[in-house]
């Protein structure tokens, strides 16, 4: 038995692992990836072009045809840098090659500098979403990288915490395709509540404290059970909620010295944007800037 979880979204079971196109040093090394990053639209419609070839596109159709009613979402990743263009143009492009409709209005509202960041950085560094979801629709997440998948695992809570229904994920890349398995596996999820669980005498595990401080970090509402598996792996090193706590605050300090390295970087190439931190990221229309070619 368990103690009734505080309010969030746990994963399915049976979810897919995310599907990744192409090999991470191919897709960072290529000469557009900076200033795709760092908010060139047209950088990334070439980066896209580019690095996507025929037997990607047959994988894009099946996923199509799998779930033919969904709404494609690309993470508008506001980046230390710049708007992060990389993930709409990549939902744009699948758009076109299998005729699924892209979400226009679902938003990041804050800069969180993921990019190449350590792991409590991202952890404890959470993207938040605003923007209406469409209730009862199912939809496809569409990022440029998959790290701890703490990106996609936000996009995730915030949409099924709205009644939409999240159904597969697809990334431009990764570093290790082993972060491609987002969900929580129940090894883990065992191994939290061991962990970080109070065990009463009939075997009830109270996993409040975790919760807690789940919620208090900005994290899924409060719901460990809504953890990636990376982030649940990356917590466990913690042991105690106090440790968590700790670590909490360095990586937060961490995150913003990070941020602040990545706009002088910038500054220094001669290639800032003057990006100015807003509450949200406005919605880029595409329809006239991308020509991709069809297949």
């Amino acid at each position: 038995m368990e103690s009734k979880n505080t309010p969030g979204i746990a994963w399915p079971k049976d979810f897919p692992k995310v599907t990744t196109l192409v090999d991470y040093k191919v897709f960072k090394g290529h000469p557009d990836y900076k200033a795709a990053k760092g908010g060139d639209i047209n950088a990334a419609e070439r980066l896209i072009q580019d690095l996507i070839h025929r037997d990607i596109n047959d994988q894009l159709v099946a996923i199509a045809e799998k779930h033919p009613d969904a709404i494609l979402l690309g993470i508008h990743a506001i980046e230390a840098t710049g708007k992060n263009e990389i993930p709409q143009a990549l939902a744009v492009y699948i758009g076109e090659k299998t005729g699924l409709e892209v979400d226009k209005g679902i938003v990041q509202a804050n800069v969180v500098g993921h990019t190449d960041a350590g792991q409590n950085v991202r952890l404890y560094n959470r993207p938040k979403f605003e923007g209406e979801v469409e209730r009862g629709r199912n939809y496809i997440l569409v990022d440029d990288m998959v790290t701890m998948g703490g990106t996609l695992g936000e996009m995730r809570y915030y949409i099924e915490s709205r009644d939409g229904v999240v159904v597969d994920m697809i990334t431009l890349s990764t570093r290790n395709e082993q972060n491609a398995a987002v969900a929580l596996t129940e090894t883990t999820r065992l191994e939290l509540k061991k962990i970080f669980g109070v065990k009463s005498t009939d075997g009830v595990y109270d996993i409040m404290q975790l919760n807690d401080f789940l919620k208090e970090s900005g994290m899924y509402g409060g719901n460990y059970e809504a953890l990636t598996e990376s982030e649940a792996r990356a917590l466990l090193h913690a042991k105690t909620i106090d440790e968590a706590r700790n670590r909490r605050t360095k990586a937060r300090q961490a995150g913003s010295e990070h941020s602040a390295r990545e706009i002088f970087s910038e500054q220094q190439s001669g290639t800032d944007n003057g990006l100015t931190p807003s509450p949200a990221l406005e919605y880029r229309d595409f329809s006239c800037s991308a020509k991709f070619r069809r297949f």
